[in-house]
């Protein structure tokens, strides 16, 4: 039972709509904001809708991932004119982000499927959407201003550019017989690995770089420090074969860890100073 539903969580891309809005959280928290669940409700529907939107079944309109995904659509826009027109803007931005992902276009005279299939595009374009949805977005709706933005979109360009290329990973096979020129079906996989591992590398001295500047806490700098490192166990490990337990749950589930990870250092250090200072 508890596996079926798992198995249903992770199929209408609910686990990748709470890693959104887990970053998004983030980011609402770096701002020193306090919870602001209609906004993270606008995110978790927007991403739920923008993920499911490619696998509606053209055949059978009325199915699950159908309702799902237009409720999600209906839900998030209804949401989102409660906030200003930049963010309106941002929002709107990313659907078309998502079209133009999906879209068949010409390129170099051969008809591609979409922006996907492009060598190094897709991982670019993809985190690149991430860190608009979950820093831009958030930022934008609550009005706010601040120096640190770029650098917090280029750590979350950064993590997702990681996560995308362990998928890639993963599709190696697949990739070859479809001839999508990927960076494991190009440089390989091992390469591939390092690639990964670099990304993370450069995380962690970007992050450092900003914590010695007291521009995060120490609960978030926590939380990001172990998530690189956890990547990089990620990128040593990675099958590049289809495994459930280990990409659409544990690899998914990374940008969750890293609220979890932030929410417990808090705990733990709050439990403490009650301890001795109370």
């Amino acid at each position: 039972m508890f596996r079926k539903i798992a198995h249903k969580t992770v199929s209408y891309n609910f686990l990748i709509a709470l890693a959104a809005s887990a970053a998004s959280h983030l980011t609402i928290l770096r701002i020193n904001e306090q919870n602001n669940l209609v906004l993270i409700a606008i995110i978790f529907f927007a991403t739920l809708s923008i993920y499911n939107f490619p696998r509606l079944p053209l055949q059978k309109p009325l199915t699950t991932r159908t309702w799902i995904c237009f409720s999600s659509i209906l839900v998030a826009a209804l949401l989102i004119f409660n906030y200003n027109f930049i963010s309106i803007n941002l929002f709107l931005t990313a659907i078309l982000f998502c079209l133009i992902y999906m879209m068949p276009f010409n390129y170099k005279g051969k008809r591609i499927k979409g922006i996907r299939n492009i060598f190094l595009l897709k991982n670019i374009f993809l985190a690149a959407s991430w860190a608009l949805i979950t820093v831009l977005l958030p930022m934008a709706a609550l009005g706010h201003e601040s120096p640190i933005i770029p650098e917090v979109f280029l750590l979350r360009f950064i993590y997702v550019f990681g996560i995308s290329l362990l998928f890639d990973i993963r599709d190696t096979e697949r990739d070859k017989t479809r001839n999508h020129l990927t960076l494991p079906v190009v440089l390989g996989i091992t390469v591939t690995r390092y690639i990964v591992i670099a990304s993370a590398a450069l995380f962690i001295l970007i992050l450092t770089v900003l914590y010695r500047h007291q521009h995060f806490t120490e609960a978030m700098a926590f939380a990001f420090m172990i998530s690189a490192l956890l990547l990089v166990v990620a990128a040593i490990t990675a099958p590049p074969v289809s495994n459930f337990r280990f990409y659409q749950i544990g690899v998914d589930s990374l940008l969750i860890v890293q609220i979890l990870l932030n929410s417990f250092y808090t705990c733990i250090v709050l439990k403490i100073l009650f301890y001795f200072f109370w």
